[in-house]
């Protein structure tokens, strides 16, 4: 898993120590420095979530085991008893050979591709090939797949602890940020990340996992959104509100003054308007009629109580 998904050589492995990993706990990755004793060799790889996970798991193991861990432990250890605290808390180093072997092992086992084939111990090598390598084989997984993703060529060799041809190598300086994010124009590791994941379950779950992190960011897009829209009616709600205050004050101001103008100019009331005036013409009419209609009746001027004063001039109810 580890070569898979970090593309570390065979030969590193064995080397690699527990402070030689540095977890990125946003990606929840591995940085993993190789060969960290030596200037010329040493680069910096990374490992997905899913080995990340198994190696958590080993080193949980350890430490309930009651092993102490320490920046010097070796990353992966000879096997031991739990009942030998002195084994337990003195952990060595394993041999290339032994991550051979065990890698063998597990082909020869659990894939059909790997035919365990006889030692010839007098040429001292193994009678026949298989159409299948080794560990080099996860190396090749791990190019490949990155490839595949669209990682960056120049990132890909950086990352299998390959030098760049030519004068690459001298001018081409990295920071450790841009080969996990990439840039613009050029995918970092991070790309490959699902296409290195073995687990058909773990990548399935990491993406559930991303899928909701991208529901709830785009939740609180919406809500800030929304509040903001809130806010924003509101102060013109707020202004209109002030507007029409100041408009009803001013026509209030107008009102008064429009007034005061009228009872400048008529002091005995407003005058009347068209219809008022016909109104009241109708009505004279009408008073006139009725007045000379009983001024000859004194039978309607008793009817109604009232006589002729001023010599006819004008009628008086009776007391």
């Amino acid at each position: 898993m580890l070569i898979a998904s970090s593309g570390m050589r065979m030969g590193a492995i064995a080397a690699i120590k527990i402070r030689n990993l540095v977890k990125n706990p946003e990606l929840g990755i591995y940085q993993i420095s190789v060969y960290e004793g030596s200037r010329k060799s040493n680069y910096k790889i990374f490992c997905t979530p899913e080995c990340t996970n198994i190696i958590d798991s080993y080193l949980d193991y350890r430490k309930h085991s009651g092993e102490q861990l320490k920046d010097a432990s070796p990353l992966i250890r000879e096997q031991f008893d739990s009942t030998d605290m002195f084994k337990v808390n003195n952990p060595r180093h394993i041999g290339t050979g032994l991550v051979k072997y065990l890698v063998n092992e597990v082909l020869v086992k659990y894939s059909t591709l790997k035919e365990k084939h006889e030692y010839d111990y007098e040429k001292r090598r193994m009678i026949g090939r298989n159409p299948t390598m080794l560990t080099h084989a996860l190396r090749k997984f791990f190019d490949t797949e990155c490839r595949k993703a669209g990682v960056y060529p120049d990132f890909v060799e950086l990352l299998m602890g390959h030098k760049l041809p030519g004068v690459k190598s001298h001018y081409f300086k990295l920071d450790m940020n841009t080969l996990l994010e990439g840039t613009g124009e050029c995918k970092g590791y991070k790309a490959a990340i699902n296409d290195l994941t073995i687990n058909e379950e773990f990548r399935l779950s990491k993406q559930v996992k991303e899928l909701n992190e991208k529901y709830e960011y785009q939740n609180y897009v919406i809500d800030k959104k929304l509040k903001s829209m809130e806010d924003f009616i509101l102060q013109i709600f707020d202004k209109y509100e002030k507007v029409d205050r100041i408009e009803h004050q001013k026509e209030l101001q107008k009102l008064t003054e429009t007034k005061g103008k009228y009872y400048a100019m008529f002091p005995n009331g407003e005058p009347l308007s068209e219809s008022e005036k016909i109104q009241k013409e109708m009505n004279e009419d009408i008073h006139k009629q009725w007045f000379l209609l009983i001024k000859d009746r004194p039978d309607l001027q008793q009817k109604y109580g009232v006589k002729f004063v001023d010599n006819g001039r004008n009628i008086m109810k009776n007391k």
